[in-house]
């Protein structure tokens, strides 16, 4: 997991319409869906929801070093 990464969306993202955005996203999934993604104005963000894991990537960082993933469960935390 890359912390800088994770630390910069939260700081730089995660507002009150990014966290409502993605929690509806979460409320809302049908069983059958198995991805979602959505593009914000610097972080792209993938939900697996069959693997319940979260991918982040900085549109500005192509790199290895501008990806990271976490477990869904801590993107729920952190739009609750």
């Amino acid at each position: 997991m890359n912390a800088d990464l994770i630390k910069q969306f939260i700081e730089q993202e995660l507002n009150d319409e990014v966290r409502g955005v993605l929690w509806t996203a979460l409320a809302q999934r049908s069983p059958s869906k198995v991805l979602d993604r959505f593009d914000f104005n610097r972080f792209e963000v993938v939900i697996d929801y069959e693997n319940a894991l979260v991918r982040i990537a900085d549109d500005l960082d192509v790199s290895s070093a501008g990806t990271a993933e976490i477990p869904l469960e801590q993107l729920r935390r952190l739009v609750e």
